[in-house]
């Protein structure tokens, strides 16, 4: 499952990569999760028959 990663980082949401690059000891983002930006968002969504948000 696909995670945008700008609104993760807002809301506190790292997987280990991320907490790694910003010097963080913990993170809470695991499989089958995976941050991803806009561009694959884009690219899923040409391929998928479906999109689900959460405002």
């Amino acid at each position: 499952l696909d995670v945008c990663i700008a609104a993760a980082l807002r809301r506190g949401v790292m997987s280990e990569a991320e907490a790694k690059r910003h010097g963080q000891a913990h993170f809470n983002l695991d499989a089958p999760f995976e941050l991803t930006g806009l561009g694959q968002l884009l690219t899923l969504q040409q391929r998928c028959d479906r999109l689900i948000t959460f405002a």
